[in-house]
């Protein structure tokens, strides 16, 4: 009997087709993407009257229409828009160029090229090509745009590393009508929903608790974007039928930008357009801080919220009055870097840690030093003090948790387990628990009465930096590099809630005083309130200052601190949340 060979071959022939087809679609879909990022991104910080990083981003955006092969309508919305940033920053050269060259568009001849910025490339590159699934050149000029939004993520020489940056992408909405060329562009003022899901404990999926997000700009490098993945792609092993085509660019029928969506977030990039919306506020700057001649690298609050204590690279601490502004001690003696500080719960006394491996106890009632700790064997990362004031605990860059009795200055504990360098650690309000969070993505729960390690909690997927415990002291709060809060039952180490939003590093993370609520300051410039019975996100408060390396939240939840690399703190007050 004779094989039906004619059906073998056109069965191959039409799987070469639809393997061709996938792969040019998601190729074309990466590019969509990236424009519509760079796009809305601009559109937001048009709002916030950022205008250079808009400025920025719309080159970008206008590099990425350019490869696309229907491309009049990303071009004008991008031009249109970049006309009124050059206005705004009184380029007016730039502007008039800007208007040529949508008038140009406007009668179908080629526009001449955009003007070019660093950071951004404004040339037109080939278009990707379905057999190979390229997408051309680009990767290296996102990769060093994305470094530039997070700051290069290396303050302070080593103090991140060995922990890779893995931060969730921006999520992205369909994209809106277009404006008419002429016409000053209509900027919306809602932001797309966050990016990045994070997994649930093998066996025990958790649903994620996500929130729609003020978007800052392209995700940070370390994370591989839609375009990398698209070039990525191999080219199919099957040998193409001579019959296959490609679908053009501006077929009818291509999906939709919510439909793009969908399928990125169906293969893990980005997320899909959520309905849920947060309110956002603005916040005052309500005092600066001067003293520091070097990055603040620490803040925290006494528990009155009218005093603060700083750390900085400047080898000092700082203990400042809020209401007046003033300073009201220095304190030196550290041979390095202080890395780390805190305030007992009656005021009178400080602990600091820093590069030269050393925990210094502090008289606060006249800036003078009572005790030195040592015993760790490299620099000490973070500090935290008991409620009564007696013991304190320490994390180092040797990967050691260090629980000291103040009244003697003698070392209690070495607790050993964390393989790499210690970021965060909290002692829980009744005393009996301490906590520490660390680059190997771990959270651990210890018993400080016996020694032993409670739990270990394993969910993140990038550097924990911040832990904090609950008034009950039953469950810790933690989060990190990758973006996403969580909390853990201090008896059994178990996974209880997973909080996304927010779309860069989280520096500093606290529950409320009544622990039905928790905050946290990233640096995707915003500080979120979260409801943690709903892990919905109450309000993201904007207009956080670039370069913020140390957030600190007062007890009450009505003041936050930031410090910044210029070497000033910051007293902002927050609305009720």
């Amino acid at each position: 009997m004779e094989s039906p060979s004619w059906k073998r071959n056109s069965l191959r022939g039409l799987l070469c087709s639809l393997l061709i087809l996938g792969q040019y679609a998601s190729v074309a879909f990466a590019e969509s993407v990236l424009w519509k990022t760079y796009f809305e991104s601009a559109q937001s910080s048009f709002n916030e009257g950022e205008y250079k990083t808009a400025e920025e981003n719309l080159l970008e955006a206008i590099s990425e229409a350019e490869k696309q092969s229907d491309n009049s309508d990303m071009l004008r919305r991008s031009l249109t828009l970049l006309e009124q940033v050059y206005k705004k920053q009184n380029k007016n050269d730039e502007a008039e160029k800007t208007r040529a060259r949508i008038k140009a568009l406007g009668k179908g001849s080629p526009p001449p090229a955009a003007p070019s910025s660093s950071g951004a490339s404004a040339t037109s590159e080939p278009a990707a090509s379905p057999a190979t699934g390229t997408a051309g050149s680009g990767n290296s000029e996102t990769a060093a745009m994305a470094t530039q939004a997070t700051g290069g993520k290396t303050a302070g020489g080593d103090d991140f590393d060995n922990g890779a940056t893995a931060t969730p992408g921006p999520g992205l909405s369909a994209t809106p009508s277009t404006p008419d060329a002429t016409s000053t562009p209509t900027v919306s003022s809602t932001a797309p929903p966050a990016g990045g899901t994070q997994a649930g404990t093998p066996g025990n999926p958790v649903p994620e608790l996500s929130a729609a997000t003020p978007t800052t700009g392209s995700s940070a490098s370390g994370t591989p974007d839609a375009k990398s993945l698209a070039s990525s792609a191999p080219a199919p092993a099957i040998e193409p039928a001579s019959t296959s085509t490609p679908a053009p660019a501006s077929d009818p029928s291509a999906p939709s930008p919510a439909s793009i969506d969908q399928t990125l977030a169906s293969i893990g990039i980005g997320k899909a357009p959520s309905s849920a919306e947060v309110r956002t506020e603005k916040i005052q700057e309500q005092k600066r801080l001067n003293g520091h001649i070097g990055w603040v690298k620490a803040l925290c609050f006494a528990n009155d919220s009218k005093h603060a204590l700083s750390a900085s690279d400047d080898q000092t601490a700082r203990y400042w009055d809020l209401d007046s502004g003033a300073e009201l001690f220095s304190l030196t003696g550290h041979d390095g870097q202080v890395t780390s500080c805190a305030i007992s719960l009656n005021r009178k006394l400080a602990l600091t840690g820093g590069d030269d491996k050393t925990v210094r106890l502090w008289n606060l009632e006249d800036g003078k030093e009572l005790k030195k700790l040592t015993g760790h064997a490299n620099k000490v990362n973070c500090v935290a003090m008991s409620e009564d004031g007696r013991k304190a605990i320490s994390g180092g860059f040797d990967g050691a948790v260090r629980v000291w009795d103040l009244d003697s200055g003698t070392m209690l504990l070495d607790l050993a387990g964390h393989t790499g360098p210690v970021r965060a650690v909290a002692i829980s309000p009744d005393g009996r628990f301490a906590a520490s969070g660390a680059n190997d993505k771990s959270v651990r729960i210890w018993d400080i009465t016996s020694g032993k390690e409670q739990a270990k909690c394993a969910a993140h997927t990038d550097s924990v930096l911040s832990v904090a415990f609950s008034p009950d002291s039953k469950r810790v709060l933690s989060a990190g590099q990758d973006a996403v809060l969580i909390i853990w039952d201090v008896d059994n180490g178990s996974l209880l809630k997973k909080l996304t939003g927010h779309t860069d590093w989280i520096l500093k993370a606290a529950f409320s005083a009544d622990g039905q609520k928790a905050i946290s300051g990233s640096l995707d410039k915003s500080v979120r309130a979260w409801n943690l019975s709903s892990g919905e996100a109450l309000v993201a408060f904007k207009s956080i200052n670039n370069g913020v390396w140390a957030v600190g939240f007062s007890s009450d939840g009505h003041f936050m601190l930031t410090g910044t690399d210029d070497k000033s703190i910051r007293l902002w007050q927050l609305p009720d949340w």
